[in-house]
């Protein structure tokens, strides 16, 4: 073979490599235009998804009070029923009238009470320095079984005892009912079901009762509210949750304010914003 034949057939192979380098060249450079491509789509169409999940705020999780025994706990969260115009059955803050409360004086043994309606305040007035324990039911309410009551009340006085208390008896039902109440003076709460054996009261009280509670105030208004729901009964004083009684001695009753007065000094209690919704 010629030198002349022996290049033209190296030139050849040269031009074939070149040819198959640039053809791998642009099938190079054609999947990585694809690649790129492909890849700008997809970062398109996921990042949107992606910021919108890292926008998303968290569900609170709810707190479920979890105990089968009664207890007595101070605390700053409440919990709270729905409070709609549908089921609220009884509302009165005195500014028409007494409400179904009883008016008039009231001659009972040696104890003699005067109940009146004045500057859109219920007044409940001991007269005399006997001691005694009285409960009012407004007329017109029904026997609830699940249901949110509230008052607000508070008592005036010279010389009030640490005994003088008042509270909200609710499940009223003949011969017995729960009551709770407070002592403002010494800021105690109580917590009990009464029932009326062989002719004499018998008061059975709940673990924590007697204790104090920081939320009760020793002067001015403070208010009560109970919220019965099957055999569970939550107390709150002020709007907070005191303690759950978990109880089913009782199914239903009537509701209404009771006051006791043990030191023999002329003592008056005073209430507003008297509330009642029924529950499911």
């Amino acid at each position: 073979m010629s030198k002349n034949d022996k290049n033209s057939k190296v030139s050849k192979i040269s031009d074939e490599n070149k040819k198959e380098q640039f053809d791998s060249n642009v099938k190079s450079a054609i999947i990585g235009a694809v690649a790129l491509i492909a890849t700008t789509l997809i970062s398109a169409l996921v990042a949107p998804v992606v910021l919108q999940k890292m926008n998303v705020t968290p569900s609170a999780t709810p707190q479920v009070l979890n105990t089968h025994t009664p207890i007595a706990i101070e605390a700053t969260s409440t919990l709270q029923t729905t409070s709609t115009p549908e089921n609220l059955i009884y509302a009165n803050d005195f500014s028409n009238g007494n409400g179904g409360f009883p008016i008039g004086d009231t001659v009972d043994e040696s104890r003699t009470m005067k109940q009146s309606v004045i500057d859109e305040e219920y007044r409940w007035e001991n007269l005399n320095y006997g001691t005694f324990l009285s409960k009012l039911i407004p007329d017109g309410l029904p026997i609830l079984s699940n249901f949110e009551v509230s008052v607000d009340a508070k008592i005036e006085g010279d010389n009030i005892g640490e005994n003088v208390s008042f509270g909200l008896m609710v499940r009223n039902n003949k011969d017995k009912y729960y009551y709770f109440g407070i002592r403002p003076t010494s800021t105690v709460y109580l917590m009990a079901v009464v029932e009326t054996i062989d002719g004499k009261q018998e008061w059975t009280h709940f673990d924590g009762d007697g204790k104090t509670f920081s939320a009760i105030k020793q002067e001015g208004f403070n208010n009560i509210k109970i919220i019965a729901n099957n055999e569970r009964l939550s107390f709150y004083v002020n709007n907070q949750l005191l303690a759950d009684i978990f109880d089913d001695k009782i199914k239903s009753g009537s509701i209404g304010v009771m006051i006791y007065s043990y030191k023999d000094v002329p003592t008056t209690f005073i209430i507003d914003n008297f509330q009642v919704r029924q529950l499911p």
